[in-house]
């Protein structure tokens, strides 16, 4: 729902600094095709926007009917807002003036700290990043008068936008979010991000992490056999190195005490990660943070249902409300 949408433009735009925005500028920018953005879909989230307080942009500046390209004082007046709302539909890359405006957005998000939230109106992810179906044949038509370089930033912008984590509408009544990795690994990217925070990457400490939970959620199944042998070869190669050492469904402490060498033979900056069924083995290990594998909610229990029994990343209207019931 727009709603969904707006509490997260709306998170985004509090927690950055101020900035020297005036009152008659704006907290977020909507880039959309008209064609075929329902009046009513952007109505609503327009109106969202509005009722969390935020002061939004529903039209590009000066935005012409035709598929021109921008003019470079329009282009230029989009650096002074904070967060963007890109709704991809069918016809979008049609137009070059919505590629210009996508490519001066992503160049602002990379220079300073603005958000971009990405919608997938009745499209895949993957036809935006790849420019395939109607974005391959949106390209087919610019290949053959555009230069080669506007079209690569074309491509790489679209490739960017498409990666963030963003939303997709299935119909008028129901907007779900996306979060679905590169190669099809439902819930990923959540998850990811939490784990990223609790490893700690670029602080120079040695750091433990201890991963459980449930077998068949993630937590992977490997047998340990001959610990014995070479233990302390690998850990002669290891000493004053920067590694990273995962150990592998551990479900006995004596695993740890082979396999794991002492915090202080390792390198700065090096991390150990340690994944089991037993909490309590973490615990009494001793290892800096614990993340519990999460179980698929039932939204994306879903996804992963219509990806593995029907070859499709988003489940049709029908599946919806057979779950709702």
């Amino acid at each position: 729902m727009a709603s969904q949408i707006s509490k997260t433009a709306s998170s985004s735009s509090s927690s950055m600094s101020p900035t020297s925005i005036s009152k008659d500028e704006y907290d977020v920018f909507l880039s959309f095709s008209r064609e075929d953005i329902g009046k009513s879909f952007a109505d609503d989230l327009y109106a969202a926007l509005v009722k969390k307080g935020l002061h939004p942009f529903r039209e590009a500046i000066g935005k012409p009917e035709s598929k021109e390209a921008m003019s470079s004082e329009s282009l230029m007046a989009i650096e002074k807002w904070k967060v963007f709302i890109v709704m991809f539909s069918k016809s979008y890359a049609q137009s070059r003036y919505n590629l210009d405006e996508l490519v001066k957005i992503m160049e602002c998000t990379q220079a300073t700290r603005k958000v971009v939230v990405p919608v997938f109106y009745h499209v895949n992810p993957s036809d935006v990043r790849k420019q395939k179906r109607s974005y391959g044949e949106a390209f087919h038509h610019h290949d053959a008068k555009q230069e080669k370089e506007k079209i690569d930033n074309w491509r790489t912008a679209l490739t960017e936008a498409s990666k963030l984590k963003g939303y997709y509408h299935l119909d008028q009544d129901r907007l779900k979010q996306a979060d679905i990795g590169d190669d099809n690994l439902v819930g990923i990217d959540s998850r990811l991000e939490e784990l990223h925070s609790l490893i700690g990457i670029g602080f120079d400490d040695v750091r433990m992490l201890g991963v459980y939970g449930f077998g068949g959620i993630g937590v992977k199944d490997k047998n340990l056999n001959n610990v014995d042998e070479g233990i302390n070869e690998i850990k002669k190669r290891l000493r004053q190195k920067k590694v990273l050492i995962i150990v592998d469904d551990v479900d006995h402490s004596s695993h740890l005490k082979y396999l794991v060498p002492d915090r202080d033979c390792l390198g700065k900056g090096s991390r150990i990660i340690i994944t089991t069924r037993d909490k309590h083995l973490l615990c009494e290990y001793g290892v800096d943070a614990i993340y519990e594998v999460q179980e698929l909610g039932s939204e994306e229990s879903m996804l992963l249902f219509s990806l593995c029994a029907f070859k499709r990343r988003f489940p049709k209207k029908d599946m919806w409300n057979f779950q709702e019931k």
